[in-house]
């Protein structure tokens, strides 16, 4: 940068200026600065005087420039000490950036020298450490090997003393037990054969006076004169209680003969289903049962009931709610209740009045029925109330759901780094159901329904979530994946049957030996703990040995069976599951 220039004669310019411009042109020629750049200290300081001059000729504004310039100069004095200072530290960085390079490198020959001569101790180390581990390994070969003949030896010889002994002591034991066995069997045979005739007397009895009562229901339904009304209820409540105290009487010299109290119970179960599902008639309304005793409570209900006539979604939304809230009274005072107990308090809950309660606990009934053709949920709701079966092969289908989508999920997991993305190839799906124990002819089934269910895009990447996804009980996979289940039940029955009938042709009263021979022969897959529990509900006791009965009838063993879980083989986790304990 350079000064202004001026020209002689140049009047376009103040005196003063001029003059300034003269004066520094000058002083820079004297200094040697002429051509200097900018920042060069002869040029800052003609700069210098040409200022001071410039601020004496302004007498007005003298003092404030004259501090202007003051802190400019004390600011450029601080910064010159300063910068001699980053002079002198720079210096010193450099003497000390040289010293420490010489330190660096001393060291880093030392660190290399060092480096290698560990490196040739860590070959030598490892090489020793190898040979220990060939002669530690082939110790441990030989310990392991000597140590299994040992086992072997010894669990041989402890076998051999154990079965021996305990073969002796079952022998006498059964010897025992067999002749107890049959010196009580000949004395409650002689019993039984006594009461069952007391019991035809007091069945007999009972139809009569249920033949009466119809009788007086019919005569007086159109017009009934007070008098005889009150007479007639009078007699049948009397009638109605001598009936009740001779059941009780019978229970009472029943009470250790099991299998004839179960006969009893089983006749009044089946006329109660018998009652229950010809409630209802066509058209717009039920004719309720009554509100007798023998009536569940849920339906006691006398008089016309409106048929809502529900529909499939309805009713399945219906049977899942109820569910869904038995399931939340875990630990509560209505744990553990059966299914029809449990409708009534939750339709009470619900509605309050009786006839409320009726009308829906009859529609819902209904519906379940009509439905249980085509939704495998209705045929097991429809059978519990109709006390075909337990709640327990409910939670037994329901478990066996739940372990197939948790199944899924696994195999998402371990295929996507423990990231599950909700989507498996179709050969995935496939392997999942073959190591899950469905055959071929499921596994094609299931894989149709699942072509059908998914777009047509994404079948070879299905959505395994999308077919849980029950979208109030419609989901076509789980209710085949559902009536699967119940299929390998009816298998497990069917065959269960056929063999009870061989000889014979028909399934009639056998000895309890031979029915329990029969079982064990035909599942020989099961432990001897559910045999032992199969063995139980078929002959509808607690406990094996309080079984008296020297003879069982087979369709009574079959149907008492049926009411729960059965399956071909083990199957210990369902034994562990809380629900299937709960109801088994």
């Amino acid at each position: 940068m350079s000064f202004l220039t001026c020209f002689v004669g140049d009047k376009t310019k103040p005196k003063f200026l001029l003059q300034l411009i003269h004066f520094m042109q000058r002083e820079l020629r004297l200094l040697g600065g002429e051509n200097s750049a900018t920042g060069d200290p002869r040029r800052l300081q003609v700069c210098r005087e040409a200022f001071s001059c410039f601020i004496m000729e302004f007498k007005t504004y003298e003092k404030i420039l004259t501090e202007i310039k003051n802190e400019y100069e004390f600011n450029f004095l601080k910064q010159r000490a300063q910068i001699e200072k980053l002079m002198t530290c720079e210096s010193k960085a450099s003497i000390l950036d040289f010293q420490n390079s010489q330190k660096i490198e001393k060291v880093k020959l030392e660190w290399e020298t060092a480096t290698k001569d560990l490196k040739k101790e860590n070959l030598d180390l490892k090489s020793k450490s190898e040979k220990d581990t060939n002669k530690i390994n082939n110790l441990e070969e030989q310990i392991q090997l000597l140590n299994d003949e040992i086992f072997i030896q010894e669990s041989a010889h402890a076998k051999e003393d154990f079965l021996r002994k305990r073969v002796l002591e079952l022998q006498d034991y059964m010897e025992k037990e067999k002749q107890s066995y049959e010196m009580k069997m000949n004395e409650k045979y002689n019993i039984i054969s006594e009461l069952e005739e007391k019991i035809h007397i007091v069945c007999r009895e009972n139809e009569e006076l249920k033949n009466c009562v119809m009788k007086l229901e019919n005569a007086t339904e159109n017009f009934v004169d007070r008098k005889i009304y009150k007479k007639l209820e009078v007699s049948y409540s009397d009638q109605k209680i001598i009936l009740r105290e001779n059941q009780e009487e019978l229970k009472n010299l029943l009470r250790n003969d099991v299998s004839t109290v179960k006969k009893i119970e089983q006749v009044q179960e089946e006329n109660q289903n018998a009652n229950l599902q010809n409630c209802i008639i066509s058209g717009k309304y039920f004719i309720g049962l009554g509100s007798t005793s023998e009536i569940p409570k849920v339906l006691r209900f006398k008089g016309k009931i409106l048929n809502r006539k529900l529909t499939k979604m309805d009713t399945v939304s219906l049977i899942k709610e109820v569910w869904k809230s038995k399931s939340l009274q875990k630990g509560k005072t209505t744990d553990c209740v059966s299914l029809e107990e449990f409708l009534y308090i939750y339709l009470k809950k619900k509605f309050g009045s009786q006839e409320r309660i009726c009308e829906w606990a009859y529609n819902i009934f209904e519906s379940a029925r009509r439905y249980s053709f085509a939704c495998v949920e209705c045929l097991m709701f429809f059978n519990i109330l109709s006390k075909k079966c337990n709640e327990s092969v409910y939670h037994y289908v329901s478990f066996r759901t739940e372990r197939l989508k948790e199944s899924f999920l696994r195999t998402d997991a371990q295929l996507h780094n423990a990231k599950p993305v909700g989507y498996l190839k179709m050969e995935d799906i496939i392997n999942v159901l073959k190591t899950f124990g469905k055959n071929s002819e499921e596994i094609l089934e299931l894989k149709q329904i699942i072509e059908i269910d998914q777009k047509e895009s994404e079948i070879n990447l299905v959505s395994y979530r999308w077919l849980f996804e029950n979208n109030c009980g419609e989901s076509m996979f789980v209710n085949v994946l559902l009536g699967q289940e119940l299929n390998l039940m009816n298998n497990y029955l069917s065959g269960l049957t056929k063999v009870l009938k061989e000889g014979t042709g028909k399934l009639d009263n056998a000895l309890i030996s031979d029915i329990t021979n029969i079982f064990i022969k035909y599942d020989t897959l099961k432990s001897l703990k559910e045999q032992n529990k199969y063995l139980e509900r078929g002959f509808g006791v607690s406990n094996l040995i309080d079984l008296k009965v020297k003879e069982f009838s087979k369709a009574l063993f079959l149907k008492n069976l049926s009411m729960g879980v059965v399956i071909l083989g083990n199957h210990d986790e369902l034994l562990k599951s809380e629900n299937f304990q709960q109801f088994e």
